[in-house]
């Protein structure tokens, strides 16, 4: 495992060990060079880390920043060294959450949530943080860690799938056109369509797939052409969002089931884009299908009304 798949918790123990490690140097040599050889190892790996890690004194006050953090919030360490981590503040958060938040963690609890904040350039981003206390042998307080994971990409593509979601549950609750088969009903795909249903699913597993391969090593796939064909399969079954989502879930739990931690959060980052996508394509084929249907209906009023004069 390399230093970027390293779990907040892991990181967390790391700056614990760190500074424990600190307060037990001794002038003793041996002990010392040994000491210090970890301390150096602790602090590769920190340093190295994909997520932004910052530690604070007992009052907040930010005494290091890996470089992570510095990418991630657009300040470089001099610029935040003796500040408060309240300058990326981004007014979104009430008293209220940061008095919770601060409550949790003087209490000697980790505190975990989702966070939105702005960048030095006043880009707001939204972050996943764990915040620790770091105790001394007695138990005190001695430091925060906050560890960040920026995830404005995911929630930005969270957002966009509701969206697609609500705009495709109006398009498929609309009265279908004569090209789109009508079920009075509107059972679920997978009962009114078990067969069919589970052909999508082998299809969808499939891409996802596919989707990780291109991501993780670079080998071009015609993702977008898959997606559009079962987009199609879909709306000619008049398929719901419910429909989709479970697709999607169906085919991302077999996925998990089978692999390590890792791979199984790559799958469940690449499925989120995935099934944007899917959905886009299909409320495109909706659009298509009503918009064809109105202008066929245009067309025969036309040559009836042509007719009766």
């Amino acid at each position: 495992m390399n230093d970027n798949d390293k779990s907040k918790e892991e990181l967390i123990q790391e700056v614990q060990t760190l500074r424990q490690q600190l307060e037990l140097l001794t002038n003793d040599s041996a002990e010392y060079k040994k000491t210090e050889a970890e301390h150096r190892r602790l602090s590769r790996a920190i340093e190295y880390t994909a997520e932004a890690v910052i530690v604070t004194d007992p009052q907040g006050k930010i005494e290091y920043v890996n470089p992570s953090f510095e990418r991630m919030t657009g300040y470089s360490k001099a610029e935040v060294l003796g500040k408060n981590p309240r300058i990326l503040k981004s007014g979104w958060h009430d008293a209220l959450f940061y008095r919770r938040l601060w409550q949790t963690i003087l209490a000697g609890q980790v505190w975990l949530g989702r966070i939105i904040n702005r960048r030095k350039s006043d880009e707001i981003y939204y972050e996943e943080m764990t915040i620790a206390p770091v105790l001394n042998r007695v138990g005190k307080v001695v430091n925060f860690v906050a560890i960040k994971r920026d995830i404005t990409e995911r929630v930005q593509a969270e957002e966009a799938r509701y969206r697609e979601f609500r705009l495709l549950e109006r398009l498929s609750n609309q009265t279908q056109p004569t090209t789109i088969a009508t079920t009075p009903d509107q059972l679920p795909l997978h009962e009114r369509s078990s067969e069919a249903f589970e052909k999508l699913v082998q299809h969808y597993n499939n891409i996802l797939d596919l989707a990780l391969e291109q991501r993780s090593y670079k080998i071009e796939h015609n993702i977008s052409e898959e997606l559009r064909n079962i987009s199609e399969q879909l709306g000619l079954l008049q398929a719901q969002p419910r429909d989709v989502t479970e697709l999607h879930s169906i085919a991302l739990k077999n996925k998990i089931r089978q692999v390590n931690t890792i791979r199984a959060q790559a799958y469940v980052e690449e499925g989120r884009l995935t099934v944007l996508e899917l959905m886009g394509y299909l409320v495109s084929f909706y659009r298509g299908s009503y918009i064809g249907a109105e202008a066929e209906n245009t067309a025969r009023d036309l040559l009836n009304r042509t007719n009766e004069e």
